[in-house]
């Protein structure tokens, strides 16, 4: 370390960026809960120690000179930078456990009750992300996820928290204008769906024994809200959440094409679900663990 750097005045620097933040001793004072005569002899000490004027005195108050102005914002940001540099070093005492959950599952399910289980883990910095599809490298930076889809995860541990049956619907315009009364029809259909949701409707069709390989047959969406509003508006035909097609059905917003008949119905290894997956990589498996079984506990889920 410098000999510029062992003598660095950082006391009466801490004290200088209060200083010409508010303009005054006295009120600097306060603020740090010491008196006016130790600012005053700080500030002092400062000026002399850097040989430049960094105040002007008046009965109001003080002015920074332009030495005074170019020093302050050099020291808020050293002062940040030292802010951080705490921040970061405390963190590193903490075990990171890393989760990625779909939006749905972890805006209505796992979110508003995530609090009791952080209160539990005083030693541990919880990351949560909520992509809806992983690449092999985001797999490879968490600990555990929570996933949309049919369990097809090489992992250590799966294990599926809710199924997530659905309904084929459309808008009563499209229904209308349409011929739409049987499986064959959907073949003439614009199909909405996400982009995870593709696998769905290609199982679904090859059970009901239907081709859907047009190539602009699909409009696929960011999102199961787009998908929704977008079938609402007569824009094709969907496969939707079981809850969210009886709502639609009932609000006169949707209706069944093919009849009330649920993908479960239809055939139980379609439904698709919501999984916990721990990747055999998992660095913190005691922890995945404990969430797992909290999880289950508060949402009860079946064991």
């Amino acid at each position: 370390m410098s000999e510029h750097h062992q003598s660095l005045p950082l006391k009466a620097l801490s004290y200088f960026a209060v200083v010409a933040q508010v303009g005054s001793f006295k009120r600097a004072a306060d603020k740090l809960c010491v008196t006016p005569q130790a600012i005053s002899i700080q500030m002092k000490a400062l000026e002399q120690q850097l040989g430049v004027a960094l105040f002007s005195r008046h009965a109001s108050g003080v002015v920074l000179t332009p030495a005074g102005e170019l020093l302050a914002e050099y020291v808020d940001r050293g002062l940040a930078l030292l802010d951080q540099g705490v921040t970061l070093a405390k963190c590193t005492q903490k075990t990171h456990f890393r989760i990625n959950i779909s939006p749905w599952f972890a805006v209505h399910r796992v979110l508003p009750l995530l609090e009791t289980f952080e209160s539990t883990l005083s030693d541990v910095e919880l990351f949560i992300g909520t992509q809806v599809a992983m690449s092999d490298s985001d797999w490879r930076s968490i600990d555990l996820a929570i996933q949309w889809g049919f369990g097809e995860w090489p992992a250590e541990h799966k294990r599926l928290l809710q199924r997530d049956d659905k309904y084929l619907v459309c808008a009563p315009a499209l229904k209308a204008r349409s011929v739409l009364s049987k499986p064959e029809d959907l073949q003439h259909q614009r199909i909405i769906c996400t982009p995870l949701s593709i696998e769905l409707w290609q199982r679904y069709a090859r059970t009901l024994g239907i081709d859907l390989l047009r190539e602009r047959q699909f409009l696929i969406v960011d999102s199961i809200a787009s998908q929704v509003e977008a079938t609402k508006q007569g824009l094709g035909v969907a496969l939707v959440s079981d809850n969210v097609a009886q709502q639609g059905v009932a609000a006169g917003e949707m209706v069944m094409p093919l009849g009330d008949r649920a993908l479960s119905e239809i055939n139980p290894s379609l439904v698709p679900g919501y999984w916990l997956v721990i990747p055999t990589h998992c660095r913190q498996f005691e922890i995945a663990a404990m969430f797992e079984s909290w999880l289950t506990e508060t949402l009860a889920i079946p064991s």
